[in-house]
């Protein structure tokens, strides 16, 4: 089975994406890891190489687990001519994307407000932002999502997503296997991540969070 996983920085590859391959592994499935996730990346970029991954490879057999990040942050994905300085960009900060149905490149920026072509969002792009008809593209392709694979999300921290009550119930109406409770909370709960002034749950951490929550979650659906 192919595996996909999405993320910000909460979701480096070597710690729950790589956990839950390996327990995928362990429950004898063959498995296929596709990680989809940068540090500061949003869910607009990340849902936009979805898209991309789904359509040149289709979803048979496939499990995505998402760890939604912030819903205002600043992503782009813009047509190569729009950049005003693509030699500005940061390094490990953007992807550049070979169009499916056209000849034609598209780069997939992130990095909230620190990037260097932050002049994107706030000159001739700020007028076409809507963080919030980004939400509902989101929540409607992680609906469908459901009814074609399996399927499991789950917020990176509290405030990543707004209305979370008024979100799960569509996630209830359609099926959406979801993890109620957000990811860094859950850690800051039970770990000391304050006196560190670190709220990227660690090793250790991340461990705890996977064999009480997320692992657990994962077994049920399979």
């Amino acid at each position: 089975m192919k595996l996909v996983t999405l993320g910000c920085s909460l979701g480096p590859k070597q710690l729950w994406p790589t956990y839950t391959r390996r327990l995928l592994v362990s429950l004898d499935l063959q498995v296929t890891h596709v990680h989809i996730g940068a540090g500061a990346r949003g869910n607009k970029v990340n849902l936009f190489l979805l898209n991309q991954e789904i359509l040149n490879n289709g979803l048979e057999d496939t499990f995505i687990l998402w760890q939604l990040s912030g819903w205002q942050r600043h992503d782009s994905v813009v047509h190569e001519n729009v950049l005003q300085k693509p030699q500005a960009l940061r390094e490990n900060h953007y992807e550049i994307c070979k169009n499916i149905y056209t000849d034609e490149i598209t780069y997939a920026i992130w990095g909230g407000a620190n990037h260097p072509n932050y002049e994107l969002h706030t000159t001739e792009q700020n007028a076409h932002i809507n963080h919030s008809a980004q939400l509902e593209q989101m929540i409607t392709q992680i609906c469908l999502l459901a009814k074609n694979c399996k399927l499991l999300v789950f917020r990176g921290w509290r405030g990543a997503m707004p209305n979370w009550d008024k979100i799960t119930e569509a996630f209830d109406r359609h099926n959406v296997n979801y993890i109620y409770e957000g990811y860094v909370d859950w850690v800051a709960q039970r770990h000391d991540m304050a006196s560190r002034n670190d709220w990227h749950p660690n090793k250790n951490e991340c461990k705890d969070y996977f064999s009480h929550v997320l692992g657990p979650k994962i077994k049920e659906l399979f």
